[in-house]
């Protein structure tokens, strides 16, 4: 586990010298559960898979293509977006869903191709939430696809919802709208000279993609967050997600989200996930501002209890971090 203090930091980045010793590239990991990495290095992708067995690099050839999302289905099954011939070079790359066996290499296709993103498997892997983005229209529907037997969608909702993310029971989920703050104006960052800027908001559907609800992610209950919020994961502690100043975790309840992690000084937090029940890793990027869309270069390691940097690794030069996904061990 990587300690605090700069010296302990820095011995548990060097890698052993047994048999799964992983190259200097990749952070090490030993669980619980497995880590998953999308990586792209020097213009290419691979999936990396961490775990207390040692690092395994997936290549576009062994997963059949190029990836474009990944997310683990369960322990030995991936769910693969993969780029394929064609569309529009200015949009969305059109992709195919993919299930991907990681002990015998096989894969089965999930419906046709089309322009997907923001996949997320249910956590007992029966149900998919996933974007598609509408050619031509500039407006996007959120699927519910079935996996159960032969996978069917199953739910359609024409409303752009971004990055779904699963209540631990499967039965209800949460992604991001965006919209005015309804109680925003200049101090909130609700708006500027008269004009209003729109953020992700989070709400609460249910797995039949009925009306969604506001969820209130401000410190205060009822009130919201200036420069909104975007969920990471969702479990019995609460709804997890990042906002501008730092990881949150979210009362539904009680209306309200506190700070758990504060994003470092010219950093930003845009992605991460439990990885058991004490800590978290969250990606992190250098942000002058709101705005910026510069991609993740750094992992960091953070308790969930006390909200301490645990760890931190800055990926080498020509290597950015696209998504990070974790597993457990059942």
């Amino acid at each position: 586990m990587w300690g605090v203090s700069g010296r302990t930091v820095l011995l548990a980045l060097l890698w052993s010298a047994c048999a799964h010793t992983p190259p200097p590239s990749l952070p090490r990991f030993e669980g619980p559960g497995r880590l998953l990495l999308l990586l792209e290095r020097d213009g290419a992708r691979e999936v990396a898979l961490l775990g207390a067995a040692g690092p395994r690099v997936l290549a576009a050839r062994e997963l059949g293509g190029a990836v474009s999302d990944v997310r683990f289905l369960d322990r030995d099954s991936l769910l693969l977006l993969l780029e394929v011939p064609g569309g529009d070079e200015f949009g969305l790359p059109d992709v195919q869903l993919q299930l991907h066996d990681l002990r015998d290499g096989r894969s089965r296709t999930v419906g046709p191709p089309g322009r997907r993103y923001d996949p997320e498997p249910s956590p007992d892997g029966r149900f998919l939430a996933v974007g598609a983005d509408l050619p031509g229209v500039g407006d996007s529907d959120l699927e519910i696809w079935s996996l159960d037997g032969r996978p069917e969608r199953i739910a359609l909702r024409h409303q752009s919802l971004e990055e779904p993310r699963w209540r631990p029971d499967g039965f209800a989920l949460v992604a991001s709208v965006l919209m005015a703050d309804p109680e925003g104006d200049e101090d909130t960052g609700g708006g500027f000279a008269g004009t209003s800027f729109t953020w992700p908001r989070l709400h609460r559907l249910r797995r039949d993609l009925g009306d969604p609800e506001l969820v209130w992610d401000g410190e205060t209950p009822g009130s919201l967050a200036a420069g909104g919020s975007l969920a990471l994961w969702w479990d019995g502690r609460g709804l997890w997600a990042r906002q501008n100043r730092g990881l949150v975790r979210c009362e539904l309840a009680a209306r309200r989200c506190r700070l758990v992690f504060a994003a470092p000084e010219g950093r930003r937090i845009v992605d991460g996930r439990a990885t058991g029940a004490d800590a978290a890793w969250l990606l992190g990027v250098e942000a002058r501002d709101a705005f910026d869309r510069r991609l993740p270069d750094e992992v960091l390691r953070v308790s969930l209890a006390s909200g301490e940097l645990l760890g931190r690794w800055r990926a080498p030069p020509g290597t950015l971090i696209l998504d990070i996904d974790w597993v457990g061990d059942r």
